[in-house]
C-alpha cells in the first residue's frame, strides 16, 4: 500500500533533481522534504517570497467510486469549478487545510462547498492564467503521449494553494492511486522516474517560451540567451482540450527529439551538429524543434535516441506521432 505523501515527495524530489540538470543555474525551492505537513497557505507563501517564476504541485488522485476504471493524469490552474468532478478534486485537496489549528484565520473568506466562492480568487489569478494555462497545456500535452494512464486533459477548480500565488501556477495529478495498475505505477521507480522526466520536459519547454532558448550541453555549455521583452508573448492553440488519444486505425511513428528554442533558430555551425546531418527542422507556431530518425519501432527509436545522447545531447528524448 503506497502513501500519496511519499509519492509526492518522491517525484518532486526527481524533478528537482532532473531541473538542476536541465536547465543549468535555476533554483528549484520544495515545500518541505521530509514527511511533514505544510499548511496550503505556507506553500503559496514560500513561492512567492523566493519571487518564483513557476509554481508546481504535486499530488496523487484517488477516486472514492469507480475506481477500478478512471486512471490518468490532470493539471490544473485557478479557476471557477465549470463540472461537479472539478469541484470534487478540489474539496478533496482543499480538505487537508483542516488540518490547521488556526484555518479560520488564514481561510475566512471560503465556503468550501459552493463553486461561487471561489469567483473571488479565481480574480487573483487572472493576470497569471495565461501562462498557468500554457504549461499546463504542456504538460499535459506531455503525459497524453507517454504516461500509461494517458490524459485527463486540462482543467479549472479552485485550489487554495494557487489562488494567491505570484506567478503562473498549476497541480498536477500525477495519476490515480485508487486504480491498481496505477498504483502500482505511481509507486515504482521507473514510473515516478518517468513521470518527473515528462513534467520536466514541460518545464523546459516552458522556460524556452519564456526566459532562454536551451540547446544540449557542449554547445557553448548550454547557450542559455534571455529573450527579449517583446517576444514575451505567445500565442495559444486554439483547442481547449490536450488530451492524446489514439485513432482507431492509425499508425505510430516515433523520433527523436533533440532540441528546441522559440522563436529563432539554433545555428547549427557547432561540431555536435555536423554528427547530425540527417536532423531535420520543424517549425510549429514560435517554437523551432529538431528531430532526428522516423522508425516504426519504438526500440530502434530508443536506440538512435541513446545513440545521440552518447554524442553529446544529453537530454534528446522521443515523441511519438500518429500517421
Amino acid at each position: 500500500m503506497f502513501q500519496r505523501k511519499d509519492i509526492c515527495l518522491l517525484l518532486a524530489t526527481k524533478l528537482r533533481d532532473k531541473l538542476f540538470s536541465t536547465v543549468p543555474g535555476c533554483t528549484v525551492i520544495l515545500t518541505r522534504e521530509d514527511d511533514r505537513f505544510i499548511p496550503l497557505h505556507e506553500r503559496t507563501s514560500i513561492a512567492n517570497q523566493s519571487k518564483a517564476d513557476l509554481l508546481i504541485s504535486i499530488h496523487c488522485n484517488a477516486m472514492p467510486t469507480n475506481a477500478a476504471k478512471t486512471r490518468g493524469t490532470e493539471t490544473y490552474v485557478m479557476g471557477l469549478h465549470k463540472l461537479q468532478e472539478n469541484l470534487d478534486v478540489s474539496r478533496r485537496e482543499n480538505a487537508s487545510i483542516f488540518l490547521e489549528n488556526d484555518h479560520d484565520i488564514h481561510y475566512d473568506t471560503y465556503d468550501f462547498n459552493s463553486p461561487e466562492s471561489y469567483i473571488l480568487s479565481s480574480q487573483f489569478q487572472s493576470l497569471r492564467n495565461k501562462q498557468s494555462l500554457e504549461i499546463a497545456r504542456m504538460v499535459e500535452s506531455s503525459f497524453g503521449g507517454s504516461h500509461p494512464g494517458g490524459s485527463r486533459g486540462v482543467k479549472q477548480a479552485g485550489f487554495l494553494v494557487l489562488h494567491q500565488s505570484n506567478c503562473p501556477s498549476i497541480l498536477i495529478e500525477a495519476g490515480y492511486i485508487s486504480h491498481a495498475d496505477e498504483e502500482i505505477y505511481l509507486g515504482s521507480d521507473q514510473g515516478q522516474e518517468e513521470i518527473s522526466e515528462m513534467i520536466n520536459r514541460s518545464v523546459v519547454d516552458y522556460l524556452n517560451s519564456k526566459f532562454y532558448t536551451i540547446i544540449p550541453e557542449g554547445l557553448a555549455a548550454y547557450s542559455i540567451a534571455p529573450l527579449n521583452e517583446e517576444t514575451w508573448v505567445v500565442k495559444h492553440p486554439e483547442e481547449s482540450n490536450i488530451g492524446v488519444q489514439a485513432l482507431s486505425g492509425s499508425k505510430t511513428i516515433y523520433k527523436v527529439q533533440v532540441a528546441a528554442s522559440f522563436k529563432k533558430e539554433i545555428d547549427k555551425s557547432h561540431r555536435l551538429w555536423q554528427q547530425l546531418p540527417q536532423c531535420t527542422q520543424q517549425q510549429e507556431s514560435d517554437y523551432f524543434k529538431y528531430y532526428v530518425g522516423c522508425f516504426s519501432d519504438k526500440e530502434a527509436a530508443t536506440a538512435e535516441k541513446e545513440r545521440i545522447r552518447a554524442l553529446g545531447f544529453k537530454d534528446a528524448f522521443l515523441v511519438h506521432f500518429k500517421e
